[in-house]
């Protein structure tokens, strides 16, 4: 008897401590505002009426009486994270609740039943590990594989063609760049022609303008 009973008071201590360490967690904030608005405030929000789910009817006041330091949009975003779910859609279609008003509900989370909220977990994120798990059924790993291949080879082309492209444009700039030259080379070019022009015209270094029969062809660039 005496055995039994320090069973039960351990039983009880080990569930307070687990209360006590999970009390400020999601679910059991949530569970508390719950149940304060269906105490207090019903028509802000309460439970249905099998307790299986609850329903927020005033999202304005919800927000600013309740969640206080929060948004209403963050609430319904930490409930998705905890698992739950928006049966809005259903619970309307089926006709058994109001127009106004969201409804969610979660295995885990029922009226007078605080017992299970520490069964509610949080989702965890997928990371390349567990991606990698994921694929590794059947040939999914040796695929991601062969296009991890794939990519590297299309990068290092990539990389290659840059180059190339690099070069081709630097040999296009350096042959314009003998092939024409600056400005101050075309009028020394153009003088010389007009002297040797003027010498086969008239035989001599003359000045005289030359016969228009005469011509030479000047080089023109740019």
């Amino acid at each position: 008897m005496l055995h039994r009973k320090q069973e039960t008071l351990s039983h009880l201590y080990n569930i307070e401590m687990q209360t006590s360490n999970t009390k400020k967690k999601f679910p059991f904030r949530a569970y508390d505002m719950v149940n304060s608005c269906d105490e207090k405030d019903p028509l802000i929000a309460s439970w249905s009426k099998d307790g299986r789910y609850f329903i927020v009817k005033d999202k304005g006041t919800f927000e600013k009486k309740y969640l206080i330091e929060i948004k209403y949009a963050s609430f319904v975003k930490q409930l998705n994270n905890y698992g739950f779910s928006n049966i809005t859609s259903i619970i309307q279609t089926s006709g058994q609740g109001q127009r106004e008003g969201e409804y969610f509900c979660h295995d885990n989370f029922r009226k007078s039943r605080e017992d299970l909220l520490r069964n509610i977990v949080r989702k965890k994120t997928k990371d390349k590990n567990e991606e990698l798990i994921h694929l590794s059924t059947g040939d999914g790993l040796v695929k991601r594989h062969e296009q991890d291949e794939d990519n590297e080879r299309l990068r290092e082309e990539n990389k290659v063609l840059k180059e190339e492209v690099k070069l081709l444009t630097r040999h296009i700039l350096l042959s314009r760049q003998i092939n024409r030259p600056i400005p101050s080379e075309i009028a020394d070019l153009r003088f010389l022609n007009n002297i040797v022009h003027r010498y086969i015209a008239y035989g001599d270094w003359s000045t005289h303008t030359a016969d228009s029969s005469l011509k030479f062809y000047y080089p023109h660039y740019g």
